[in-house]
């Protein structure tokens, strides 16, 4: 996938968890093989959609509390 394809997933990913749930963690997937400068980015997207970042676990997920 492309990288701006990858952000505007993450956002849609995080605006539909916070539609479900109030608290939202982002785990970038695979984030051990990805280039820092996207990944710093890809964070940026999910805390700008009010999803907070939690581990960088090499297989991702989308964890909603409650």
């Amino acid at each position: 996938m492309a990288q701006e394809e990858i952000l505007r997933l993450c956002a849609a990913g995080v605006t539909r968890a916070r539609e479900l749930c109030e608290d939202v963690e982002f785990s970038p997937e695979d984030a051990s093989r990805t280039e820092l400068e996207f990944l710093a980015r890809l964070i940026e997207v999910a805390i700008a959609r009010r999803g907070h970042h939690g581990e960088y676990p090499r297989y991702g997920r989308l964890h909603g509390a409650g």
